[in-house]
């Protein structure tokens, strides 16, 4: 060691870190506000909302029941009944094939130059009868290949063809497999 330098002592070396002091007591007085917020929001629902909600509920079961007596026999039957017929109809009306579907699928599978002038679908017999107009007997031909391709039709009946100017009038019945618009 050299005797001229000056020589600092071992507490000088390590200088202690003053700590502020408002900082924990502020997070302190924050964190017990929002406790005692959250009790008081907790408390409230329990002893102001819950007995609200409780007479409220009470005082519909006591309007049901009113009902009930004022109903007779006969009105508590024809309820039942017209319940049973809308939920059948909504069974019906979720199984029933959509328009947009049948003309969505005409749409795809026609060739460009057929059209069709009228369309009727037996859901029942998952059956779609056109009536049309090609340019050509051809053209009538490759729309008829093109639905009997169609994996999704059993079978293809040409009821009617008759010829006019420009072009051939016909009629065409499309069955369907029963899957197909599932």
């Amino acid at each position: 060691m050299d005797p001229a330098a000056p020589q600092t002592s071992l507490q000088d070396q390590f200088v202690e870190e003053a700590i502020p002091v408002g900082l924990p007591w502020r997070i302190l007085i924050s964190g017990g506000l929002i406790f005692a917020l959250t009790v008081l929001v907790a408390l409230g629902l329990d002893y102001g909302y819950k007995p609200y909600l409780e007479e409220q509920v009470t005082a519909v079961d006591s309007q049901f029941s009113s009902l009930t007596k004022n109903l007779t026999e006969a009105d508590q039957k024809n309820i039942v009944v017209m319940y049973s017929q809308i939920a059948n109809l909504k069974e019906i009306l979720e199984k029933r094939t959509s328009v947009n579907t049948v003309f969505k699928f005409l749409e795809e599978q026609t060739i460009p130059s057929v059209y069709y002038t009228e369309a009727v679908m037996n859901g029942e017999e998952i059956k779609l009868s056109v009536k049309g107009f090609a340019p050509s007997i051809n053209d009538l031909s490759q729309q008829i290949a093109i639905f009997e391709k169609n994996k999704s039709i059993h079978s293809v009946v040409l009821d009617s063809v008759g010829l006019q100017a420009g072009g051939a009038v016909f009629a065409l019945t499309l069955q369907f497999n029963a899957e197909a618009f599932n």
